[in-house]
């Protein structure tokens, strides 16, 4: 096995050893990396285009956390409590979550063993909640019933690292220059809108503005009041064909609800929301060169 990534992204480095290891060195975990970065630009640009909605979702560590939260013996895999939620989410609230996954157009999480053994188990999880609905959420543990050995590349659409890469590089922002609004945390949204009235950072990212900067109440963001309210009223008033997401595990709450708030397009960027804002953390897949302004 070769000692390089076999997931290259024009214009992008990695600098963390988790890119250099596992999964990123086996060129069959996914055979169709070229084609999908290819297939999901084009699907961007045409639904743009078009003035059609679409959703893509990244489904992480918190998340994993959320939907194994009421589930006996399944690990607490990323922060939840505290940072995410006031840890006052009930189970009746999982409607929306699962609704969220269903209904999302793309869903992707990152290359990795072990992103993918969690993947298997909220894709299984998704499958139960299809059968069995309100029971299931009342008695969370019937989503551990009738496992199944999903085939990776139906776990799901495409590696979240491709968004991560299309970030990084800039080709989402050229590509869409001056059509895109941004949706993430109130303490990240006001410096990014700050930092762009520094013509080098927008020269930087290859944009002259965003059209919005819409922010989300944060930390806790899963468990706010008014998150849906709050997000429709901004959305009504929004001028974006294309919106950045990164509002952390809050956006499950909400995301099965974009479409009908607003015809866009709308694309979870996770950490991307926080390189824009000048706080990258550079270990992140592809963001090795990113210059934190």
């Amino acid at each position: 096995m070769s000692s390089e990534n076999c997931y290259p992204i024009e214009g992008t480095m990695n600098s963390h050893g988790e890119q250099k290891s596992g999964a990123y060195l086996d060129p069959e975990w996914w055979d169709s990396w070229e084609h999908d970065i290819k297939r999901f630009k084009e699907k961007v640009t045409e639904c743009i285009k078009k003035e059609k909605p679409l959703t893509v979702l990244r489904v992480s560590h918190t998340e994993f956390s959320l939907f194994n939260k009421f589930i006996d013996g399944k690990p607490k895999v990323g922060p939840l409590a505290n940072k995410h939620s006031n840890g006052n989410e009930k189970k009746e609230d999982f409607h929306h979550y699962y609704n969220s996954l269903i209904q999302a157009d793309f869903i992707t999480t990152q290359i990795g063993y072990d992103f993918e053994n969690w993947m298997r188990d909220v894709q299984n999880y998704k499958r139960n909640y299809q059968k069995y609905r309100s029971e299931a959420v009342l008695n969370q543990n019937m989503f551990l019933r009738d496992h199944v050995e999903i085939p990776r590349k139906e776990l799901m659409d495409f590696p979240f690292d491709i968004i991560y890469g299309l970030v990084a590089n800039k080709w989402i922002f050229k590509t869409f220059k001056n059509r895109i609004g941004l949706i993430g945390s109130s303490k990240l949204i006001p410096i990014i809108e700050e930092k762009m009235k520094d013509e080098k950072y927008q020269e930087y990212l290859g944009v002259d503005y965003f059209t919005d900067y819409i922010s989300v109440e944060a930390p806790m963001t899963l468990t706010v009041k008014g998150l849906e309210k709050n997000l429709r009223s901004d959305l009504k008033k929004s001028k974006g064909d294309v919106f950045l997401i990164g509002m952390g595990c809050g956006k499950v709450r909400v995301f099965h609800l974009l479409k009908e708030m607003k015809n866009a397009v709308y694309i979870d960027i996770g950490h991307g929301i926080d390189a824009l804002a000048g706080k990258c953390d550079n270990t992140r897949p592809y963001f090795g060169s990113w210059k934190n302004f």
